[in-house]
């Protein structure tokens, strides 16, 4: 891909971005959560001459302190 100069107009190809994310709520002040994106690993660029990361996963927790 070429760098536009000036004003030109540049067309992205479309592209399909599957995220998930699910959370498990143990108490009002427990949960834990996982989330996924870009769960095919396209490589597609969002922005011109800016690609997106691949597939991405991250696990956590939380905790509600009651004060």
């Amino acid at each position: 891909m070429t760098i536009p100069s000036g004003n030109e107009l540049l067309i992205l190809d479309s592209y399909f971005d599957a995220n998930v994310q699910l959370v498990y709520q143990f108490s009002n002040q427990l949960s834990i959560y996982a989330r996924g994106n870009n769960l095919l690993g396209n490589n597609y660029q969002e922005w011109a001459n800016y690609k997106v990361q691949g597939a991405q996963g991250m696990l956590g927790a939380s905790y509600k302190f009651d004060w």
